[in-house]
Parts: C-alpha cells; structure tokens; sequence
C-alpha cells in the first residue's frame, strides 16, 4: 500500500507514475535477480497481527486481489473512445479518480460506476473528495452541482466544467504579488552576478561536457516564444542555458517546481538570480499557468519542460494536460527542444553527475494551427499537448537516426 500522502506530495501526485519512477531509481543499483518482476498497487492495508507483525501468508491474495483490479483497469483502458480518453487525462480527473479508489478500494471505479449505489459514497465521502479537489487542485464543487451527479463520468465532466471556471476567475484577477515578484528585475548588482553565474555554467558545459549545440538559428528572436524540451536530468536546465545565445538568455525565463529550486533559502536565491518562477503544476495548476502566461505577455521567453518531471528511463513522456492550455491561451510560437546525453550523464537516482558529451538541438518554431492539426484530442487543449508531444518526439527520433 502506497504512503499517500507521500504520493501528494510528489511532483505529478500520480500513484503509478510516482511508484514507477521510484522502483526504476531504486532497481538500477540492485543485482538482476534482486530487482522486482512484477507489482501491482492497492490501497488496502496490509494485514497484520496484534503486534503489528505483517501476515505474509495473506500477501499472496492481497496480491491477486491487486491483480485482478489491475487487469479489468487495463481491459477497460482498451475499449475507451477519444472523448473518454480525454475525459480521463487531466490532473484534475487524476485527483478524482484516485480519490475514489481510496474512497472505494474494494469496488471497481469505471465511468459508468454509480456514485452512491456502486461506490458506496455517502456525504463524508464527498466531503473527503471536494477537500482533497481543492487542496491539490484549486478546484471547488458547490452544494448544488454534488447534487446532480450520479456518475463517475457526470463528477468528472463537472470537475473540468469547475475547473475552467476557476481559471477563467484567476485570470480575471491579478497573480499573488508574491509570485509575481519572481518576475520583476533584479536590480544591477544582483543583474551582473546572475550573468556571471551564466557565464560559468556555460564555461563548463561546453568544456567539460563538450555540449553541442545545432539549430539555434530556429530561434525566433524578434517576439516571445515558448521552449518546450524534454526532460530526463537536473543537467537539462544547464545544458538549455548553456546552448541559449546571450540576447535570448537573458531574456528567458524558467518554470521551476516548488519540491527541488524553492525549498532552501539557497536555492530561493539560485533561482532569483538565474530567473526561475515556481510552479505547482498539481497542487497549483491555475497560477502555475497564469504565471507562464505572464511571462510571455510581458514580452520574454518562457522555458516549459511539459512533461513536468524527469524521464525515470530517459524517454519522452506522456505531457501534462497544462501545457496545452499555456499554448491555447498564449497563443505565442513554440519551439521544441531536444536535449541529449544528460540521462547518460546525470540520471535519476545518481547524486553527481558523470562528465560525458551533451547537444542540445532546437526545432522548427510551431504555431497553434499547426499543433491542432497533427494532434488528436476532443478538446483544443488536448489537441495542442498532443500535437506537441508528437512533434518533439520526431524531433528527438530525428536527431537518434
């Protein structure tokens, strides 16, 4: 059984991806045979005696138990259509549907399921949910909007209705002057030490990693724009500022997670200097995207690693849904970025980094339409992550062969 809390706390708040990553950290300094074959996740605890000794002759069970859910999930993810697919596909549906399965963990949780009859949720149940919405998500379901849902699918039509609304509300209003001072100039003293610190990362990417930098003439230097690289290493921010030229760095700004540049005062000063804005894509979805959007409003680049977190095996990732939003509202040119050799360098789990060549090679800029048209998605949002995420992933085939 997963520590949930702890899984909250993670940067996408995703059971499976959170315990994915973790077992491919933790199994890359294990012998073969020690290394795990197969698992499968419940939220039922495990079972133990008066002392609080585990029962192991009850795992197996638990086991299969765990298993059988698993399959019917994954025979059910099979037979979904593009708008369910879509219904299913936001953080926010992610909130709700692990919610559920810990409000219900003996109960198969399908969009069909009925609320109350099939789930068993009565009153308290909503209550845990709406608070666990608005806590990790900003999101609030009225009184009277509970009221008229039956159905799994029904609360998670309503919960992106509610979330729409609550960006629109945000939007409408002004940013928290706290975040926002993240963007303000730093004045002159601390503006020369922030490009000293630019001009050392630089020195020693190009010389200690050989970084390698090719189509950076793709930059659009002349209006705001988006980059959007893949993320698989802490060396990819590095790399990225490295193989930026001097007018467009200094320029650029970066969305930073709350859980790794902002949690020391240290770090909080690292990143003013270097221009990092925190972000909370799970907990603070709407300012973390508002945030982006102010970016490029006042006429700077904004550096946006959609997959929200590092690669655990180095390939591309499914996006966030936010991503597609930030381009649906900006409406501003985006240019794929693919960043190579860092995993090979500094995956997850290594505590230093291991010197090895980098190259960092920028695609075509991309305009909304464009990502429209090659992407797939009921929804323009989806659309735009989709057609992104097929877009760099060519990028990154590309440069491969």
């Amino acid at each position: 059984m997963p520590d949930v809390t702890a899984i909250g706390q993670a940067s996408t708040g995703n059971i499976e991806e959170v315990v994915r990553a973790e077992l491919g950290r933790v199994s890359r300094d294990l012998r073969p045979h020690e290394r795990v074959s197969d698992y499968h996740i419940t939220l039922d605890a495990l079972p133990r005696t008066s002392l609080g000794k585990i029962k192991r002759h009850l795992l197996p069970s638990l086991f299969d138990r765990a298993r059988s859910k698993t399959d019917i999930a994954e025979l059910e993810d099979i037979g979904l259509s593009k708008t369910d697919r879509s219904l299913i596909s936001s953080a926010a549906a992610r909130v709700v549907m692990d919610a559920l399965r810990q409000l219900a963990p003996e109960r198969a949780v399908t969009l069909e399921a009925d609320l109350q009859a099939d789930l068993g949720i009565d009153s308290l149940a909503w209550v845990s949910l709406t608070l666990e919405l608005e806590r990790r998500q900003g999101i609030y379901l009225d009184e009277a909007a509970i009221g008229h849902l039956t159905t799994v699918r029904s609360l998670l039509e309503a919960t992106l209705q509610a979330q729409e609304q609550a960006f629109a509300r945000e939007g409408e209003g002004l940013i928290p002057a706290q975040q926002l001072r993240w963007l303000e100039p730093t004045g002159p003293l601390l503006y020369r030490l922030g490009l000293l610190l630019l001009f050392l990362n630089r020195s020693i990417l190009r010389g200690f990693f050989r970084l390698r930098v090719t189509a950076v003439d793709r930059l659009p230097l002349d209006e705001p724009f988006v980059l959007t690289p893949n993320h698989t290493s802490f060396l990819d921010v590095f790399a990225l500022a490295a193989a930026l030229p001097r007018r467009v760095l200094v320029n650029t700004y970066w969305a930073g997670t709350v859980d790794y540049l902002f949690n020391s005062k240290v770090r909080r000063a690292f990143s003013r200097l270097t221009h990092v804005f925190p972000v909370d894509p799970v907990k603070s979805p709407v300012s973390s995207l508002l945030m982006g959007s102010e970016v490029l409003k006042r006429g700077r680049v904004l550096v946006w690693f959609p997959e929200g977190r590092r690669s655990p095996d180095g390939k591309l990732q499914s996006f966030m849904p936010g991503i597609g939003r930030l381009i649906q509202e900006s409406g501003w040119l985006i240019v794929p970025v693919h960043i190579a050799g860092t995993f090979q360098a500094w995956p997850q789990g290594s505590r230093f980094p291991r010197l090895g060549p980098l190259s960092v090679h920028f695609g075509e800029p991309i305009n909304r339409n464009d990502l429209i048209a090659c992407g797939s998605g009921d929804v323009e949002d989806a659309r735009l992550a989709d057609g992104l995420w097929h877009k760099l992933s060519t990028l990154m085939s590309a440069e491969v062969s």
